[in-house]
């Protein structure tokens, strides 16, 4: 079994800005040219777009995970926010994918990796998964449009009223209506803003309560 060890961590660690690198010495792909985006025209999400590891890393090593934490990657493509998430000590992660084609590969990602953290591929639109008892955190990169964005927003709001249970959302975008949807909604309060030394993508993060 090939379980997370020092050797994963220090290579995202050194290597966090050689995405190549870290996809060829882990064994997966999770580049942008994996898929082909063209099949996504016309469809109510954008097409595949990795969130670089460099971000990914920092983010979670700013917000370290907890033994009890579970994560879920809303459009999760080929895995690498579910895969850095278990590498950085999620005990458990979810990820959300609908595109047929980045299914197969993700599956391929988490098979060939058989880590000893739970990675769970759920394979439905976003808006209609029911999210599951004990998800902690949720992770959103380039997303779907903002229709879907709506309802899978609320249904994390429902989820953490009902289940009474604090929630993190990470939101990491570069368009500022999304952060303005949840800017509007009184149970989602900006915690922080990690903002990104390249100036690409700044990652904003809200308690959901």
């Amino acid at each position: 079994m090939n379980i997370v060890n020092e050797k994963m961590i220090k290579l995202i660690e050194k290597y966090a800005e050689n995405e190549e690198y870290i996809d060829f010495t882990l064994g997966i792909k999770t580049g942008i040219d994996e898929v082909d985006n063209q099949s996504w025209k016309h469809k109510r999400w954008y097409g595949y777009q990795p969130c670089e590891y460099r971000i990914l890393w920092n983010i979670f090593k700013k917000y370290p995970f907890s033994k009890n934490d579970v994560l879920v990657d809303y459009g999760a493509g080929l895995g690498r926010v579910i895969i850095t998430a278990v590498i950085a000590g999620c005990n458990k992660a979810i990820g959300v994918e609908v595109d047929k084609e980045s299914i197969e590969i993700l599956k391929e990602n988490v098979s060939h990796l058989k880590m000893n953290r739970e990675i769970s591929i759920v394979e439905q639109q976003a808006e209609n998964w029911r999210i599951e008892e004990g998800v902690t955190r949720f992770f959103f990169f380039n997303p779907f449009h903002m229709i879907t964005f709506l309802s899978v927003l609320e249904s994390i709001i429902t989820y953490a009223k009902f289940w009474q249970r604090e929630c993190i959302i990470f939101f990491v975008t570069l368009s500022p209506g999304y952060t303005d949807v949840l800017n509007r909604h009184k149970e989602c309060q900006l915690q922080d803003i990690i903002y990104d030394v390249q100036g690409k993508f700044d990652t904003y993060v809200y308690r959901v309560k």
